[in-house]
Order: C-alpha cells, then sequence, then structure tokens
C-alpha cells in the first residue's frame, strides 16, 4: 500500500492492533489515499461521487469496540486534570 509518509512509515502494518488508537491509526496509517496529478487525495478514482473512500477506510475502524474502559478513563481523567488546572467547569450530562 502507498501512503504520503516517509521511508519505512509508508509500509506499516495492514490491520489496527485491537488495543490501537482508531484515530491515530486513521491519521497515520490510512491506505485509500491516491496521487492524482501531483497531489495526494482521498475522492473516488471516477469522481462522480461513486464510492467514497473515505468512508470506507473509517467503515474498516469502526467494526468493533474501540478502545478500553482503561484507556477511556485514562482520557477523562486527563481531561479532568485539564479543565481543574486550566480554572475552568466541566459537567456530565
Amino acid at each position: 500500500m502507498t501512503r504520503p509518509l516517509p521511508g519505512s512509515a509508508a509500509r506499516s502494518p495492514d490491520t489496527r492492533p485491537s488495543d490501537g488508537h482508531a484515530g491515530l491509526w486513521f491519521d497515520k496509517f490510512c491506505d485509500r489515499w491516491r496521487v492524482q496529478d501531483t497531489s495526494w487525495t482521498m475522492t473516488s478514482e471516477k469522481g462522480d461521487g461513486g464510492n467514497n473512500p473515505k468512508l470506507e477506510w473509517i467503515d474498516t475502524l469502526t467494526t468493533g469496540k474501540v478502545g478500553t474502559a482503561r484507556q477511556i478513563d485514562e482520557c477523562t481523567s486527563r481531561l479532568m486534570w485539564l479543565i481543574d488546572r486550566r480554572g475552568g467547569r466541566s459537567a456530565v450530562f
């Protein structure tokens, strides 16, 4: 797969580990890019809106659970700490 990344990073694993960060995986390892003229693009080859490569890629990331309870708790704790330190307020809805 070709990706707009330097060197060995362009030849990355094909699947996201079960505990891998879906957002980072999308950002770093998306394989739906193609070169059109001299630019990287993620549009359909037909240009008629036939398929949506970006949506197809997102579908590969969201077939199961994303994250673990531990990861979500850790993220929440960090956000709450940041809000508190910056003098902000938070609420749970």
